[in-house]
C-alpha cells in the first residue's frame, strides 16, 4: 500500500479549506474523505497525516527549537478560539511537536488525542503557507509517508 494521489488530494482540499474559511470548502474535503473511506481506501491516512505534520513541525521549528517555543506556540493555537481550546488539549499537542522535532519522549496520550492534536496542529503550523507551499509539503509528506509504509513491512 502506498499513498494514493486521492489521498493526496483529500488532505490538501483539507488545508487548503482551513485557509479560506469556508464552509463548503471543509464540506467538500470532507466528502472527499468520506468517499476513500467508503471505497475502503483509508489505509494509510494516519502515515500521511503524521508526515505532513513531521514535515511542517520541522519546517516551522528547525534548526533549532525550545521547549518555551513549544509551549507558546500551542499556547497561541488554543487561544485562537474556544473550540481550539476545548479541541486541543496542551499536554498532546505539545508532546506531539516535541516528538516531531525528534524529542526522545514517550508518546502521549492515546492515539485519538494525538492524530487530533496533529490534525489540529497542522493546520496552525501551514496558516501562512501559500497553494505551492501546501503542495510541496504534501509532497514530501507523501514520500515519507510511503518510506514508513515500507519500513513497517520490511520489519
Amino acid at each position: 500500500m502506498t499513498i494514493s494521489d486521492e489521498m493526496a488530494a483529500a488532505m490538501h482540499t483539507y488545508l487548503a479549506a482551513l485557509h479560506t474559511d469556508s464552509d463548503a470548502d471543509l464540506d467538500h474535503s470532507y466528502r472527499q474523505f468520506l468517499a476513500l473511506l467508503k471505497a475502503d481506501r483509508i489505509e494509510g491516512l494516519g502515515e500521511l497525516l503524521l508526515a505532513a505534520f513531521t514535515v511542517a513541525a520541522r519546517r516551522r521549528f528547525s534548526p533549532t527549537w525550545s521547549p518555551a517555543e513549544i509551549v507558546r506556540f500551542v499556547a497561541g493555537v488554543r487561544s485562537s478560539s474556544d473550540e481550539m481550546a476545548a479541541l486541543l488539549a496542551p499536554s498532546a499537542a505539545e508532546n506531539q511537536l516535541r516528538l516531531a522535532l525528534g524529542a526522545r519522549i514517550a508518546p502521549y496520550p492515546d492515539m485519538e488525542a494525538r492524530g487530533r492534536a496533529q490534525m489540529l496542529l497542522l493546520g496552525a503550523l501551514t496558516r501562512d503557507y501559500t497553494p505551492h507551499d501546501l503542495a510541496t509539503l504534501l509532497s514530501d509528506a507523501r514520500v515519507l509517508a510511503d518510506e514508513s509504509i515500507a519500513a513497517s513491512r520490511r520489519e
